[in-house]
């Protein structure tokens, strides 16, 4: 699961930080959109989830995604969690 999270948002990139910052820029991240995933399977309180973890550690200055972007990216990985 961890393995398909870290793809997911390192593809993502939410704040455009590669190929200049370290594989494991998003590290804390990741393993917090884990541990959601393992909570629930409600694409609605992950895509929230992605968003409120992604502000926390960064700031809504530099996390400007919006809810639905974030839906997106919520529902890409439930996908391919799917295809597993």
């Amino acid at each position: 699961m961890k393995a398909i999270v870290e793809e997911v948002i390192n593809n993502w990139d939410p704040l455009n930080l590669f190929p200049g910052a370290p594989k494991d820029e998003y590290k804390a991240e990741i393993d917090l959109i884990t541990l959601l995933l393992k909570d629930t399977n409600d694409i609605h309180n992950i895509a929230h989830g992605i968003r409120n973890i992604f502000i926390k550690s960064f700031g809504d200055d530099i996390f400007n995604k919006n809810y639905d972007e974030c839906f997106a990216i919520a529902n890409f990985i439930i996908q391919k969690l799917q295809q597993m």
